[in-house]
Protein backbone atom coordinates (compact mmCIF):
# COMPACT_ATOMS: atom_id res chain seq x y z
CA UNK A 1 0.00 0.00 0.00
CA UNK A 2 2.84 2.38 0.78
CA UNK A 3 4.51 1.75 -2.58
CA UNK A 4 1.38 1.68 -4.74
CA UNK A 5 -0.62 4.91 -4.65
CA UNK A 6 -3.45 3.35 -6.67
CA UNK A 7 -4.55 1.00 -3.86
CA UNK A 8 -8.26 1.57 -3.29
CA UNK A 9 -9.68 1.64 0.22
CA UNK A 10 -13.43 1.74 0.60
CA UNK A 11 -14.60 4.23 3.16
CA UNK A 12 -17.86 5.85 4.05
CA UNK A 13 -18.57 8.91 6.14
CA UNK A 14 -21.74 10.48 7.42
CA UNK A 15 -22.63 13.54 9.45
CA UNK A 16 -25.02 12.80 12.29
CA UNK A 17 -27.63 15.44 13.07
CA UNK A 18 -29.33 15.89 16.42
CA UNK A 19 -32.94 17.00 16.94
CA UNK A 20 -32.06 20.70 16.91
CA UNK A 21 -30.19 20.62 13.61
CA UNK A 22 -32.77 18.39 11.94
CA UNK A 23 -35.53 20.80 12.90
CA UNK A 24 -33.62 23.79 11.43
CA UNK A 25 -33.73 22.34 7.90
CA UNK A 26 -37.43 23.06 7.32
CA UNK A 27 -36.92 26.75 8.18
CA UNK A 28 -33.85 26.89 5.95
CA UNK A 29 -35.75 25.52 2.96
CA UNK A 30 -38.81 27.72 3.47
CA UNK A 31 -36.90 30.94 4.15
CA UNK A 32 -33.92 30.45 1.88
CA UNK A 33 -31.99 33.70 1.31
CA UNK A 34 -33.65 35.35 4.29
CA UNK A 35 -31.75 38.35 5.61
CA UNK A 36 -31.37 36.82 9.08
CA UNK A 37 -29.23 33.95 7.76
CA UNK A 38 -26.14 35.78 8.95
CA UNK A 39 -22.53 34.64 9.06
CA UNK A 40 -22.05 32.25 11.95
CA UNK A 41 -25.74 31.31 12.18
CA UNK A 42 -26.92 27.71 12.07
CA UNK A 43 -28.40 28.39 8.64
CA UNK A 44 -25.01 29.52 7.36
CA UNK A 45 -23.69 26.15 8.52
CA UNK A 46 -26.40 24.40 6.48
CA UNK A 47 -25.28 26.47 3.50
CA UNK A 48 -21.72 25.22 4.00
CA UNK A 49 -22.96 21.63 4.16
CA UNK A 50 -24.82 22.04 0.87
CA UNK A 51 -21.80 23.53 -0.86
CA UNK A 52 -19.68 20.53 0.15
CA UNK A 53 -22.27 17.89 -0.76
CA UNK A 54 -21.89 15.77 2.39
CA UNK A 55 -23.59 12.52 3.43
CA UNK A 56 -25.99 12.44 6.38
CA UNK A 57 -26.97 9.93 9.04
CA UNK A 58 -30.23 10.11 11.05
CA UNK A 59 -29.39 7.32 13.49
CA UNK A 60 -28.75 9.55 16.49
CA UNK A 61 -31.82 11.70 15.74
CA UNK A 62 -34.11 8.66 15.54
CA UNK A 63 -32.67 7.05 18.67
CA UNK A 64 -32.86 10.34 20.58
CA UNK A 65 -36.57 10.64 19.75
CA UNK A 66 -37.55 7.01 20.29
CA UNK A 67 -38.18 7.35 24.03
CA UNK A 68 -40.24 10.50 23.56
CA UNK A 69 -42.31 8.98 20.75
CA UNK A 70 -43.25 5.77 22.51
CA UNK A 71 -43.08 6.73 26.20
CA UNK A 72 -46.87 6.72 26.57
CA UNK A 73 -47.21 3.10 25.50
CA UNK A 74 -47.78 3.63 21.78
CA UNK A 75 -47.10 0.48 19.78
CA UNK A 76 -46.91 1.92 16.29
CA UNK A 77 -45.56 5.03 14.60
CA UNK A 78 -48.46 7.10 13.28
CA UNK A 79 -48.63 10.62 11.85
CA UNK A 80 -51.97 11.13 13.58
CA UNK A 81 -49.90 11.61 16.73
CA UNK A 82 -48.48 15.21 16.79
CA UNK A 83 -45.13 14.07 18.24
CA UNK A 84 -44.76 11.40 15.58
CA UNK A 85 -45.79 13.85 12.85
CA UNK A 86 -43.08 16.32 13.92
CA UNK A 87 -40.39 13.64 13.51
CA UNK A 88 -41.86 12.57 10.17
CA UNK A 89 -41.83 16.14 8.82
CA UNK A 90 -38.24 16.72 9.97
CA UNK A 91 -37.15 13.58 8.12
CA UNK A 92 -39.18 14.57 5.04
CA UNK A 93 -37.52 17.99 4.80
CA UNK A 94 -34.13 16.39 5.48
CA UNK A 95 -34.65 14.09 2.48
CA UNK A 96 -35.47 17.10 0.30
CA UNK A 97 -32.39 18.88 1.68
CA UNK A 98 -30.18 15.91 0.76
CA UNK A 99 -31.53 15.95 -2.81
CA UNK A 100 -30.74 19.61 -3.61
CA UNK A 101 -28.93 19.93 -6.94
CA UNK A 102 -25.36 20.61 -5.84
CA UNK A 103 -24.22 22.35 -9.03
CA UNK A 104 -27.20 24.69 -9.32
CA UNK A 105 -26.95 25.63 -5.68
CA UNK A 106 -23.27 26.58 -5.96
CA UNK A 107 -23.42 28.25 -9.39
CA UNK A 108 -26.86 29.81 -9.35
CA UNK A 109 -27.63 30.08 -5.62
CA UNK A 110 -30.89 28.23 -6.32
CA UNK A 111 -32.61 25.38 -4.53
CA UNK A 112 -33.79 22.71 -6.91
CA UNK A 113 -34.72 19.28 -5.61
CA UNK A 114 -33.64 16.22 -7.56
CA UNK A 115 -36.49 14.12 -6.14
CA UNK A 116 -40.22 14.80 -6.04
CA UNK A 117 -42.22 15.39 -2.87
CA UNK A 118 -43.69 11.90 -3.26
CA UNK A 119 -40.21 10.40 -3.50
CA UNK A 120 -39.17 12.30 -0.37
CA UNK A 121 -42.22 10.89 1.44
CA UNK A 122 -41.37 7.40 0.20
CA UNK A 123 -37.79 7.69 1.50
CA UNK A 124 -39.13 8.97 4.83
CA UNK A 125 -41.53 6.02 5.06
CA UNK A 126 -38.60 3.69 4.43
CA UNK A 127 -36.58 5.28 7.25
CA UNK A 128 -39.51 5.02 9.66
CA UNK A 129 -40.02 1.37 8.69
CA UNK A 130 -36.34 0.55 9.17
CA UNK A 131 -36.01 2.20 12.59
CA UNK A 132 -39.44 2.03 14.20
CA UNK A 133 -41.48 -0.67 12.47
CA UNK A 134 -39.07 -3.48 11.68
CA UNK A 135 -37.08 -5.70 14.03
CA UNK A 136 -34.90 -2.96 15.49
CA UNK A 137 -36.63 -2.73 18.86
CA UNK A 138 -33.83 -4.65 20.59
CA UNK A 139 -31.25 -2.11 19.42
CA UNK A 140 -33.50 0.83 20.30
CA UNK A 141 -34.24 -0.72 23.70
CA UNK A 142 -30.51 -1.13 24.29
CA UNK A 143 -29.95 2.59 23.82
CA UNK A 144 -32.97 3.56 25.93
CA UNK A 145 -31.73 1.37 28.78
CA UNK A 146 -28.26 2.85 28.36
CA UNK A 147 -29.74 6.36 28.43
CA UNK A 148 -31.67 5.58 31.61
CA UNK A 149 -28.58 4.07 33.25
CA UNK A 150 -26.52 7.16 32.42
CA UNK A 151 -29.34 9.39 33.68
CA UNK A 152 -29.18 7.50 36.99
CA UNK A 153 -25.38 7.71 37.00
CA UNK A 154 -25.52 11.49 36.55
CA UNK A 155 -28.05 11.84 39.37
CA UNK A 156 -25.61 10.00 41.62
CA UNK A 157 -22.75 12.33 40.64
CA UNK A 158 -24.78 15.43 41.55
CA UNK A 159 -26.08 13.87 44.78
CA UNK A 160 -22.50 13.31 45.91
CA UNK A 161 -21.20 16.65 44.67
CA UNK A 162 -23.84 18.80 46.39
CA UNK A 163 -24.30 16.81 49.61
CA UNK A 164 -20.66 16.56 50.63
CA UNK A 165 -17.60 18.75 51.13
CA UNK A 166 -15.34 15.72 50.99
CA UNK A 167 -12.25 15.54 48.82
CA UNK A 168 -12.55 14.48 45.18
CA UNK A 169 -11.00 11.13 46.14
CA UNK A 170 -13.61 10.43 48.82
CA UNK A 171 -16.44 11.58 46.54
CA UNK A 172 -15.27 9.06 43.97
CA UNK A 173 -15.36 6.31 46.60
CA UNK A 174 -19.01 7.19 47.21
CA UNK A 175 -19.65 7.15 43.48
CA UNK A 176 -18.13 3.67 43.17
CA UNK A 177 -20.61 2.52 45.81
CA UNK A 178 -23.46 4.21 43.94
CA UNK A 179 -22.43 2.40 40.76
CA UNK A 180 -22.27 -0.90 42.64
CA UNK A 181 -25.62 -0.64 44.42
CA UNK A 182 -27.75 1.62 42.20
CA UNK A 183 -26.51 1.70 38.58
CA UNK A 184 -25.03 -1.74 38.18
CA UNK A 185 -23.05 -0.81 35.06
CA UNK A 186 -19.39 0.20 35.00
CA UNK A 187 -19.16 3.25 32.72
CA UNK A 188 -15.46 4.06 32.44
CA UNK A 189 -16.02 7.26 30.45
CA UNK A 190 -18.42 8.70 33.05
CA UNK A 191 -16.19 7.72 35.98
CA UNK A 192 -13.21 9.55 34.47
CA UNK A 193 -15.35 12.62 33.75
CA UNK A 194 -16.88 12.48 37.26
CA UNK A 195 -13.44 12.56 38.90
CA UNK A 196 -12.41 15.53 36.78
CA UNK A 197 -15.65 17.25 37.80
CA UNK A 198 -15.12 16.52 41.51
CA UNK A 199 -11.58 17.91 41.27
CA UNK A 200 -12.66 21.05 39.40
CA UNK A 201 -16.33 21.65 38.62
CA UNK A 202 -15.43 24.24 35.99
CA UNK A 203 -13.61 21.59 33.95
CA UNK A 204 -16.88 19.87 32.96
CA UNK A 205 -19.24 22.53 31.68
CA UNK A 206 -21.94 19.99 30.80
CA UNK A 207 -22.33 18.93 34.45
CA UNK A 208 -22.51 22.57 35.56
CA UNK A 209 -25.96 22.80 33.98
CA UNK A 210 -27.31 21.43 37.29
CA UNK A 211 -26.71 23.49 40.42
CA UNK A 212 -28.10 24.20 43.87
CA UNK A 213 -30.90 26.68 44.40
CA UNK A 214 -33.23 28.12 41.79
CA UNK A 215 -36.29 26.48 40.29
CA UNK A 216 -35.89 22.71 40.04
CA UNK A 217 -39.05 22.27 37.96
CA UNK A 218 -38.43 19.98 35.01
CA UNK A 219 -35.22 18.69 36.60
CA UNK A 220 -35.58 15.17 35.22
CA UNK A 221 -36.05 16.48 31.68
CA UNK A 222 -32.88 18.57 31.99
CA UNK A 223 -30.90 15.58 33.25
CA UNK A 224 -32.24 13.32 30.51
CA UNK A 225 -31.19 15.88 27.88
CA UNK A 226 -27.69 15.91 29.35
CA UNK A 227 -27.66 12.10 29.32
CA UNK A 228 -28.38 12.18 25.57
CA UNK A 229 -25.22 14.25 25.12
CA UNK A 230 -23.28 11.52 26.91
CA UNK A 231 -24.71 9.03 24.39
CA UNK A 232 -23.36 10.86 21.32
CA UNK A 233 -19.98 9.02 21.22
CA UNK A 234 -21.68 5.70 21.95
CA UNK A 235 -24.04 6.03 18.99
CA UNK A 236 -21.05 6.94 16.82
CA UNK A 237 -19.15 3.88 18.06
CA UNK A 238 -22.20 1.69 17.43
CA UNK A 239 -22.40 2.93 13.84
CA UNK A 240 -18.74 2.11 13.26
CA UNK A 241 -19.46 -1.44 14.37
CA UNK A 242 -22.58 -1.76 12.21
CA UNK A 243 -20.70 -0.60 9.11
CA UNK A 244 -17.53 -2.62 9.68
CA UNK A 245 -18.24 -5.34 7.10
CA UNK A 246 -18.54 -3.14 4.00
CA UNK A 247 -16.14 -0.26 4.49
CA UNK A 248 -14.15 1.92 6.81
CA UNK A 249 -16.75 4.17 8.40
CA UNK A 250 -15.87 7.70 9.51
CA UNK A 251 -18.63 9.14 11.72
CA UNK A 252 -19.05 12.88 12.24
CA UNK A 253 -21.44 14.72 14.54
CA UNK A 254 -22.67 18.24 13.88
CA UNK A 255 -23.20 20.51 16.87
CA UNK A 256 -22.76 24.13 17.89
CA UNK A 257 -22.89 23.11 21.57
CA UNK A 258 -19.48 24.03 23.02
CA UNK A 259 -20.17 22.09 26.21
CA UNK A 260 -20.87 18.94 24.21
CA UNK A 261 -17.62 19.36 22.28
CA UNK A 262 -15.70 19.87 25.53
CA UNK A 263 -17.38 16.80 27.03
CA UNK A 264 -16.26 14.56 24.17
CA UNK A 265 -12.70 15.92 24.42
CA UNK A 266 -12.55 14.89 28.09
CA UNK A 267 -12.40 11.23 27.04
CA UNK A 268 -10.76 11.08 23.63
CA UNK A 269 -10.92 7.78 21.77
CA UNK A 270 -7.95 6.49 19.75
CA UNK A 271 -9.52 3.25 18.57
CA UNK A 272 -12.27 0.66 19.00
CA UNK A 273 -12.12 -3.10 19.45
CA UNK A 274 -14.88 -4.84 17.45
CA UNK A 275 -16.05 -8.41 18.03
CA UNK A 276 -17.15 -10.05 14.76
CA UNK A 277 -19.48 -12.63 16.29
CA UNK A 278 -21.14 -10.74 19.14
CA UNK A 279 -20.97 -7.23 17.63
CA UNK A 280 -19.66 -5.92 20.95
CA UNK A 281 -17.43 -2.86 20.77
CA UNK A 282 -14.97 -1.48 23.29
CA UNK A 283 -13.66 2.08 22.84
CA UNK A 284 -9.98 2.56 23.66
CA UNK A 285 -9.21 5.89 25.28
CA UNK A 286 -6.09 7.95 24.71
CA UNK A 287 -6.01 8.15 28.50
CA UNK A 288 -4.46 5.23 30.39
CA UNK A 289 -7.35 4.91 32.84
CA UNK A 290 -5.57 2.38 35.05
CA UNK A 291 -2.66 4.75 35.52
CA UNK A 292 -5.07 7.71 35.88
CA UNK A 293 -6.95 6.15 38.82
CA UNK A 294 -3.74 4.74 40.30
CA UNK A 295 -2.22 8.25 40.45
CA UNK A 296 -5.36 9.43 42.26
CA UNK A 297 -5.09 6.63 44.83
CA UNK A 298 -8.31 5.03 43.57
CA UNK A 299 -7.12 1.97 41.68
CA UNK A 300 -7.98 -0.45 44.48
CA UNK A 301 -11.55 0.92 44.66
CA UNK A 302 -11.87 0.70 40.89
CA UNK A 303 -10.62 -2.88 40.78
CA UNK A 304 -13.20 -3.84 43.39
CA UNK A 305 -15.92 -3.05 40.85
CA UNK A 306 -14.42 -5.69 38.55
CA UNK A 307 -14.20 -8.63 40.98
CA UNK A 308 -16.41 -11.64 40.20
CA UNK A 309 -18.49 -11.10 43.32
CA UNK A 310 -19.19 -7.44 42.57
CA UNK A 311 -19.81 -8.13 38.88
CA UNK A 312 -22.55 -10.59 39.90
CA UNK A 313 -24.05 -8.03 42.26
CA UNK A 314 -23.93 -5.34 39.60
CA UNK A 315 -25.61 -7.71 37.16
CA UNK A 316 -28.49 -8.23 39.62
CA UNK A 317 -28.84 -4.47 40.09
CA UNK A 318 -28.84 -3.88 36.34
CA UNK A 319 -31.51 -6.55 35.76
CA UNK A 320 -33.67 -5.15 38.57
CA UNK A 321 -33.47 -1.68 37.04
CA UNK A 322 -34.52 -2.85 33.58
CA UNK A 323 -37.22 -5.16 34.92
CA UNK A 324 -38.70 -2.30 36.98
CA UNK A 325 -38.40 0.20 34.12
CA UNK A 326 -35.83 2.19 36.14
CA UNK A 327 -38.14 3.11 39.02
CA UNK A 328 -34.93 3.81 40.92
CA UNK A 329 -34.51 7.03 38.92
CA UNK A 330 -37.55 8.66 40.54
CA UNK A 331 -36.40 7.61 44.00
CA UNK A 332 -32.90 9.01 43.50
CA UNK A 333 -34.26 12.12 41.78
CA UNK A 334 -36.30 12.97 44.89
CA UNK A 335 -33.12 12.75 46.97
CA UNK A 336 -31.26 14.99 44.52
CA UNK A 337 -34.09 17.55 44.49
CA UNK A 338 -34.00 17.76 48.29
CA UNK A 339 -30.22 18.24 48.20
CA UNK A 340 -30.44 20.98 45.56
CA UNK A 341 -33.23 22.78 47.45
CA UNK A 342 -31.13 22.80 50.62
CA UNK A 343 -29.23 26.09 50.38
CA UNK A 344 -27.10 25.52 53.47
Amino acid sequence: MLRNSSVQIQYDYSIMLDTNYTSYIETFLKKFNASNFSEGSIYKTLDILLRNNFNYDYTYYLIENYKNLFSSGEEMFTTSNPKHLAVYENLYYSELFKSINHGKYINGNKIEFMISENEAKQKTDELINIFYKNNNKDVLRMFIDMHQSITLHLIGIWQIQFSSKASAKNKMKKLFEFVKHKVGIYYERELVIALKYFEDTKSVGMLNKINKGGNQEGLLGKIENIAWDFLVPRVIEFQINVNKEKSFFIPLFLSHDKKLKDLIRLFKIKGILLHKETNEFIPISELNTTKFFEEKGLLECLEMLKTDEVIEERSRVRKKNTDNNFEVINNELRKLTQILDNKR
